[in-house]
C-alpha cells in the first residue's frame, strides 16, 4: 500500500507543477503588459512654463530632510516650523502665493503636488516677491485644468551656499517720438512683455541667461506710456508728456525732439522725420507633421528687419519682415533625430530652437495576415504603403489572454482535486 501511496503524492505534485506553469505561462505576459504600461506613465504638462512637472507623489521626510535629488542636505517647510515664510493659498486651494522668505535662506525648489503629479519650482522662481500662481500638474482629458492641491512643501538651505540668482531688470529711458528700454535677463531665461497704453496686447521678447536687449517703442498723444513686465511683474514704465509734447504743434504731433515746429501761427507743426526703429522677435513650436515653425514678427516698429536662419541641415537664408509685419517658416526634422534651428537678428539676441522628433506611436488596431494565392489588387498595394508615421498594433489580446489564465487555472484545480482523490483511496 505505501509505494502506491507515495507514487500518489508524485503524480499529485507533477500535476500541480504542470497546471500551475501552464498558467503561468499564460497569464505573464498580461502581467508583463501591466507593469509595463505603469512604467511608461508619462508626467503630466506642468501649466507653468517656470516648473518641472514629475508623475506619482512624493512627501516629506520624517527627518524634515528633502527628499528631492540633489537636495537631501536641504530642510523642508512646513515641517521645520521656521518661521518667516508667508506662503498663502487661494479661495479654493489651487493656487498658492509665496510673499516672504527669511534673510539668510534661500528656497531651493517648492514642490506642489496634485492630481497625478506634482510641480517642482526652482529657485529662480523667487528672485521677485511675491512669486503667485503656484500650482499641481494639470489634469483632464485632455489636460487644462488646476486640480485642487493635496500638499506643498518646501526644500530651503542657507544663501551662502547657494549660487546667487540675479532677478530679471528692466530701465527706460525717452522723449516724445519714443522710449527706449534696455532688458536684461538675470541669472535666468527670461520672458519680458512691453505694452504700449492703448494697444491691444503687449510684445513678448524672450532673452537668455545674462543677455540683455534694447528695445526701442514709438510714442504719439494716442500711444503715451509703454511699460515692461517679466514673469507676472511690473519692472519699469516711460511715460511721455503730452503737454509739453504736443505745444504749439499744428497736427498735435510735435515732440520736444522733433524740430520743424510751425512757430506761432501753428502751420507748421510736427517731427522733422520719425526715427529708424526695429523691433526683432522670434518664437517657435514644434509639430510632428511641420517640423520646428518660427513665428517673426517686427511689430511697433518703423524699418524693416532682416532675420538670418539657419535650417536644421545647415542652410543658411534670410527673411526680411516689414514694419508692423509677422510672418512664419518652417523646417523640417526627421524622425528619431534632433532638430535645431537658429534665428538672429540686428538687436535680437540669437536664439536656438531644438525639437527631439519622435512621432511614431502604436496603434491600437489588430491586424490579421491572411493567406491567399491571388495578387493583391493596386488598392491593396497602395494600403500597405500608406503614408501614416505609426506602427501597426504588436501587442496582445489582453482579453483572451485573461480567459485562457481564468481556464488554465480552473484546470489546475481539477488536477490537483483529482489527484487529491486517488491519494485517499
Amino acid at each position: 500500500m505505501r509505494p502506491t501511496l507515495t507514487r500518489g503524492v508524485g503524480m499529485s505534485r507533477a500535476m500541480r507543477l504542470v497546471g500551475g506553469g501552464f498558467a503561468a505561462l499564460l497569464i505573464s505576459p498580461w502581467i508583463g503588459g501591466v507593469v509595463a504600461d505603469a512604467a511608461s506613465n508619462p508626467a503630466p504638462p506642468s501649466g507653468d512654463p517656470r516648473a518641472t512637472s514629475v508623475a506619482g507623489n512624493v512627501v516629506e521626510q520624517n527627518d524634515g530632510r528633502c527628499p528631492l535629488p540633489g537636495l537631501e542636505n536641504d530642510l523642508t517647510f512646513p515641517m521645520s516650523g521656521l518661521p518667516g515664510f508667508t506662503v498663502t493659498s487661494d479661495a479654493e486651494n489651487k493656487n498658492l502665493t509665496v510673499s516672504s522668505v527669511p534673510t539668510g535662506l534661500t528656497i531651493d525648489a517648492f514642490v506642489v503636488k496634485g492630481g497625478d503629479g506634482y510641480n517642482v519650482y526652482p529657485t529662480g522662481t523667487f528672485a521677485t516677491l511675491p512669486a503667485t500662481g503656484l500650482h499641481a500638474p494639470l489634469v483632464g482629458n485632455p489636460p487644462k485644468n488646476v486640480p485642487t492641491i493635496s500638499h506643498w512643501f518646501l526644500c530651503y538651505g542657507q544663501t551662502q551656499q547657494q549660487p546667487q540668482v540675479t532677478p530679471p531688470t528692466a530701465d527706460a529711458t525717452g522723449d516724445c517720438d519714443v522710449a527706449d528700454f534696455t532688458l536684461s535677463a538675470g541669472s535666468n531665461a527670461t520672458d519680458f512683455v512691453i505694452t504700449r497704453v492703448g494697444d491691444l496686447a503687449g510684445t513678448t521678447y524672450s532673452l537668455n541667461a545674462d543677455d540683455s536687449l534694447v528695445v526701442h517703442v514709438p510714442l504719439d498723444s494716442t500711444h503715451s506710456a509703454a511699460t515692461a513686465t517679466a514673469n507676472g511683474q511690473t519692472l519699469t514704465t516711460f511715460t511721455r508728456n503730452n503737454a509739453i509734447c504736443d505745444a504749439g504743434n499744428g497736427n498735435g504731433n510735435g515732440g520736444s525732439n522733433g524740430g520743424g515746429n510751425g512757430g506761432g501761427d501753428n502751420s507748421g507743426g510736427g517731427t522733422s522725420g520719425g526715427a529708424v526703429v526695429t523691433n526683432p522677435a522670434v518664437s517657435a513650436s514644434n509639430a510632428c507633421k511641420s517640423g520646428i515653425t518660427v513665428s517673426l514678427s517686427n511689430l511697433a516698429a518703423t524699418a524693416p528687419v532682416v532675420f538670418t536662419l539657419t535650417a536644421p541641415d545647415g542652410t543658411v537664408s534670410t527673411e526680411t519682415v516689414g514694419a508692423g509685419d509677422t510672418t512664419t517658416r518652417s523646417f523640417s526634422v526627421a524622425e528619431d533625430s534632433t532638430g535645431v534651428v537658429k534665428v538672429s537678428a540686428p538687436g535680437l539676441p540669437a536664439r536656438t530652437f531644438t525639437y527631439d522628433k519622435d512621432c511614431v506611436s502604436v496603434l491600437g488596431v489588430k491586424h490579421t495576415r491572411h493567406h491567399t494565392s491571388h495578387r493583391a489588387t493596386q488598392h491593396e498595394q497602395a494600403a500597405v504603403i500608406g503614408e501614416r508615421a505609426q506602427l501597426p498594433f504588436t501587442g496582445f489580446n489582453s482579453r483572451r489572454t485573461a480567459t485562457d489564465g481564468a481556464l488554465a487555472i480552473g484546470l489546475g484545480v481539477i488536477l490537483c482535486l483529482t489527484a487529491g482523490r486517488r491519494r485517499t483511496r
